[in-house]
């Protein structure tokens, strides 16, 4: 645990300097447009429900994966995977950050496996998930929003192994959490922590969110979750998030307004 804490003030350093594809900073008139009307529609909307999802969405999850490969790296005496940076992760490959690490194709193929396991093992879990930082701007935004009364709905595919470490996370960077009308709808137990199960588990938990109030706007990342969300919420500001995403060869409605962070003029 020793080297996880001096990891976790490592991963600190580099997610607030290493956004290089992400772009959480930049303000546009569009942006601003879409997040200042939702502000608007909470202060005239009775029982107003705002949805956010987690990973990739409130939370950049990049410095939980540097947070893995170092420690992995430590582990297995690989020092090339100190090397790596939040910028090196896109998408969801990782091989991706073994090969900009410095790993060659041997080398790859030597630690795949037991990298595989390794992460599958770790990723998922309450003790990791405490590296995530949250995006610049998102707990303000959240927090004006429950100022004005809004249920506040966290719904995410994290599984409820992972539900003390979220909470500790949103405690942290100062999100709503654990008070009146805040709540944080997690993967069923049934679906345990496998990524291929969110699709199923948010549609269940879209019937939940539907019986708290009239939901005003609902973000996230995930193509497929949020073109199902349009699909539910058809007269709410339903806003793709567009950090980055899994490999499904699923675009975004055209019709869905787009941020890139939660900054606006």
């Amino acid at each position: 645990m020793s080297f996880i804490k001096t990891t976790f003030l490592i991963a600190l350093f580099i997610s607030s300097s290493a956004l290089a594809k992400w772009q959480p900073l930049k303000v546009s008139a569009e942006q601003s447009k879409v997040l200042n009307s939702v502000i608007e529609q909470a202060k005239s909307t009775p029982k107003a429900v705002a949805v956010f999802d987690l990973d990739s969405t409130l939370f950049d999850n990049r410095p939980r994966l540097v947070a893995l490969y170092n420690e992995f790296g430590s582990i297995n005496n690989i020092h090339k995977l100190y090397k790596v940076k939040a910028e090196d992760f896109w998408g969801w490959s990782r091989i991706s950050g073994l090969k900009k690490a410095g790993l060659n194709e041997q080398e790859i193929n030597t630690v795949e496996t037991s990298f595989k396991v390794f992460f599958k093992q770790n990723f998922f879990t309450s003790e990791y998930v405490i590296f995530d930082t949250a995006l610049p701007g998102a707990a303000e935004y959240v927090q004006k929003l429950y100022n004005l009364g809004c249920t506040i709905v966290y719904l995410t595919g994290r599984g409820e192994q992972m539900r003390s470490g979220s909470i500790y996370n949103l405690e942290r960077f100062n999100f709503p959490i654990k008070q009146k009308k805040t709540i944080l709808l997690m993967k069923p137990k049934k679906f345990a922590a496998n990524p291929k199960t969110d699709d199923k588990s948010k549609e269940i938990n879209i019937n939940k969110v539907k019986n708290l109030g009239t939901v005003i706007a609902v973000f996230d990342n995930e193509p497929s979750h949020i073109n199902k969300y349009a699909e539910n919420f058809p007269q709410s500001t339903v806003v793709w998030v567009d950090t980055d995403h899994s490999p499904k060869k699923i675009k975004p409605l055209a019709s869905l307004p787009v941020v890139q962070g939660f900054i606006a003029k």
